[in-house]
C-alpha cells in the first residue's frame, strides 16, 4: 500500500509464504508490480500471517528491489503488527520513509524474514 491505499495498484506477479516453527516464523514476499497506482504516501507490504510479539520486537528483514528511484541508501524494513514498513537510510543514518515516488510501474521487491510470536 501507498499511505494505506491501494488504488489503482496491480501486479504482474503477487506471492508470499511462510513457515512457523514453534514461536518462530519465516516469511519470504515476491512482488512484481504492473501498475503503481494512484495512491500516495509511505509504503508499506501488509497481510504477515502472524502478529509479532509486543517486545522485545527483534526481527531480521531482507529487502531486495529493482526499478526504483530516488533510492541513494540502503532498503531497510521493520515490523509494524502485521506490516512490513519500508525505508531507506537517510543520509545521516537516519531512516526515511520510501514512498509511492519511489516506486514504477514495473518495480519488483522481494523481502524475507524472520519473527516471534
Amino acid at each position: 500500500t501507498f499511505g494505506g491505499a491501494t488504488t489503482g495498484i496491480t501486479y504482474t506477479e503477487q506471492n508470499a509464504d511462510y513457515t512457523k516453527l514453534g514461536r518462530a516464523v519465516h516469511f519470504r514476499i515476491y512482488l512484481k508490480l504492473s501498475a503503481k497506482g494512484s495512491a500516495t504516501g509511505a509504503a508499506t507490504v501488509s497481510g504477515l500471517p502472524f502478529t509479532p510479539q509486543a517486545a522485545p520486537r527483534y526481527s531480521n528483514v531482507s529487502i531486495y528491489a529493482s526499478d526504483m528511484t530516488g533510492i541513494t541508501a540502503q532498503l531497510q524494513g521493520f515490523l509494524n503488527g502485521t506490516t512490513v514498513q519500508l525505508t531507506h537510510a537517510g543520509l545521516v543514518g537516519t531512516a526515511a520513509n520510501v514512498t509511492d515516488a519511489n516506486f514504477a510501474s514495473f518495480t519488483t521487491l522481494m523481502i524475507s524474514g524472520t519473527y516471534f510470536v
